[in-house]
């Protein structure tokens, strides 16, 4: 599902894992790597944008869900929080964790959605599809991350925008709950005639 507010009024933006792993990364490192190199230095671009002042409608705040850090701090970064706060400048960041209200809304998203049948080959298809993308994962953990996450976003409810990497599991899994989430991916953002991005441009 695509945002429905150009960049310039983006006020709420979460972030998933995949954004802020690329953030924290140096795009020189990755010579060797292309499509990742240029992935990375995009991230860092509309990391740029977001940071450089305030939106439309007011200051920016950036969500990030206490599963990401987890998530990284299973990448054994010892200082996650201040890594995370760190990349923002002082912007305002909000940590929102995984609660038991937000397990219900996930589970009844599921059950709103698809039967009991649906939502097991919904799940297979996406494990097979993160295996297909790395043999070393635990794909189901990973898939059941993304889902915790996404239910995090739909518990804040005033999202604008979800950004994310991960085109292969992630971004189906918010097409299916109906959020609004972009890869990072250039050619999913608006341009002018000049080529840079518009921030005023309509998705």
């Amino acid at each position: 599902m695509k945002p429905t507010k150009p960049i310039s009024e983006w006020r709420n933006i979460f972030l998933d894992t995949s954004v802020i792993i690329d953030f924290l990364q140096k795009p020189e490192k990755f010579g060797k790597n292309p499509p990742v190199q240029k992935r990375i230095e995009f991230v860092h671009q509309i990391m740029a944008i977001l940071g450089s002042g305030n939106s439309g409608n007011g200051s920016r705040r950036f969500y990030v869900s206490a599963i990401t850090v987890a998530e990284l701090k299973h990448l054994q970064r010892p200082h996650t929080t201040k890594d995370i706060v760190n990349i923002f400048n002082g912007a305002d960041v909000m940590f929102i964790d995984f609660t038991k209200d937000i397990a219900l809304l996930l589970n009844n998203s599921l059950e709103k959605n698809l039967s009991s049948d649906q939502i097991k080959q919904w799940k297979a298809n996406l494990v097979a599809a993160k295996l297909s993308d790395d043999q070393h994962v635990s794909a189901r953990q990973w898939i059941s991350d993304d889902m915790k996450i996404i239910a995090s976003v739909k518990a804040v409810k005033n999202i604008d925008v979800v950004l994310t990497c991960d085109h292969k599991t992630f971004k189906p899994i918010t097409d299916r709950f109906e959020v609004p989430c972009l890869t990072m991916n250039e050619e999913e953002f608006p341009h002018d005639m000049f080529g840079a991005i518009n921030q005023s441009g309509l998705f």
